[in-house]
This record gives structure tokens, C-alpha cells and sequence, in this order.
């Protein structure tokens, strides 16, 4: 694998956690502003 092929399969890969980071985030104060709603 080439140096470039790994860099850019790092970017992806770190894209992809701060995603996943961003919807957790979101769903989570979405369920606590659903709670609070009630």
C-alpha cells in the first residue's frame, strides 16, 4: 500500500468517526429534549 492510499484511507476512516460522533451527539440531545417535551 502506498503512503498516499494510506492517507487517504485515514481521512475516510477519521470522515467516518466524526460522523458517527455528530449523529451520537445529535440523537442524544434529540432524546433529551424529547424527555424534557413530556
Amino acid at each position: 500500500m502506498t503512503f498516499l492510499e494510506f492517507t487517504f484511507q485515514s481521512f475516510w476512516h477519521f470522515i467516518g468517526i466524526v460522523i458517527l460522533m455528530w449523529l451520537a451527539l445529535a440523537g442524544i440531545a434529540w432524546i433529551a429534549a424529547a424527555a424534557r417535551g413530556k
